[in-house]
């Protein structure tokens, strides 16, 4: 019986010794400046008080089992080096959260596992403000998750951003954004107003508010009351207004078209008016030009008399218009008008 105990505390200290060997070489190695070997010795120290406390019949604080860092690695948890976009932190911080759910970590481990992942500018940032939160501590109490998630958000998403998200939330109005990216918009800055819409009607009635006009009139004649119907009733209203629209363009596409037929052919009906009165014109002046002698310098067809010696008065040849007998006979019943004139008036 001696022997068998002799053993077992031969075997015990044993492990002890191997043990305190481990712990030596990780101390050494983490004198070294090694960030990421400071963080294996940190979950190291944190799984040994966990295991301490449950050999003691104690458990994980939440009730839960612990859990290991390659469990938790399976998940594929986002590396975070820092940020200064505030929701870039704040999604990092929703996702690690859905990781420690997802494989029931325990209060305890949360912290050792999420500064697992931090590197570069964050993994100097939380050395740096884990060692002033040990400060507040008692020896040997670990560092809480809700402590974490305080000085995260302190650091990368303060009230400032919140208070901007807000004001953001409550000048949000659709303009131009397609009901799609005007609801995608409100869903992501609600969040940040929850105490403006408590319930399902008063997300509905602020969300109608920020509709365009004419979709929210198409809308708010329908009385709905859940946010869920007044976003897809937006969405037809939306798709009805692009057809009609749709339908008077191409109606007024059609109507300039035929306005430009119409246009054309009146311009087409002007040239050729204008083009056959030219022509006219042209022809009568060619015409003043040819009946324009250049002989005698007077306008008349045929040749010139000059040049024929034809009389001037009847165009016949053989005399001149002195002797033209249409000239004498012209004469003569003038002077035989006359005459007669002056026996009327006696």
């Amino acid at each position: 019986m001696s022997r068998r105990n002799n053993t077992h505390g031969t075997n015990l200290s044993n492990d002890q010794n191997a043990d305190a060997e481990d712990n030596i070489t990780l101390h050494e190695i983490a004198q070294q400046g090694n960030p990421m070997m400071n963080i294996v010795t940190r979950l190291l120290q944190q799984q040994n008080r966990l295991l301490e406390e449950m050999n003691r019949g104690g458990n994980a604080g939440n009730g839960g089992t612990l859990v290991t860092l390659e469990q938790f690695k399976k998940l594929g948890p986002p590396v975070f080096k820092g940020t200064t976009d505030p929701l870039t932190a704040e999604a990092w911080l929703k996702h690690i959260e859905k990781v420690f759910t997802a494989i029931n970590c325990p209060n305890e481990q949360k912290v050792i596992f999420a500064s697992f992942v931090l590197q570069d500018e964050a993994d100097h940032w939380w050395d740096a403000t884990s060692r002033i939160l040990r400060t507040t501590l008692r020896e040997n109490n670990p560092i809480t998750w809700e402590m974490f998630t305080n000085a995260f958000n302190e650091k990368y998403f303060p009230d400032r951003v919140c208070f901007k998200m807000e004001r953001d939330f409550l000048s949000l109005r659709q303009g131009s954004k397609s009901v799609a990216e005007y609801e995608e918009q409100f869903t992501s800055l609600s969040r940040f107003a929850a105490s403006l819409i408590p319930d399902d009607e008063s997300k509905g009635r602020r969300f109608l508010d920020g509709l365009h006009p004419d979709i929210q009139s198409k809308v708010e004649v329908l009385k709905l009351g859940r946010y869920a119907d007044i976003v897809d009733r937006a969405m037809i209203a939306e798709r009805s207004l692009e057809e009609v629209k749709k339908m008077r363009d191409a109606q007024n596409k059609q109507d300039q078209q035929s306005t430009s037929r119409d246009d054309g052919s009146i311009m087409h009906g002007t040239e050729e008016h204008n083009e056959v009165a030219t022509k006219g014109n042209h022809e009568n002046s060619s015409q003043k030009q040819n009946l324009l002698c250049t002989r005698c310098g007077k306008l008349h067809s045929g040749e010139c008399f000059w040049k024929t010696g034809a009389c001037f008065q009847c165009g016949q040849a053989g005399h001149k218009i002195k002797n033209c007998p249409n000239k004498l006979t012209s004469s003569t019943e003038t002077l035989k008008e006359g005459s007669q004139n002056k026996r009327t008036r006696v």
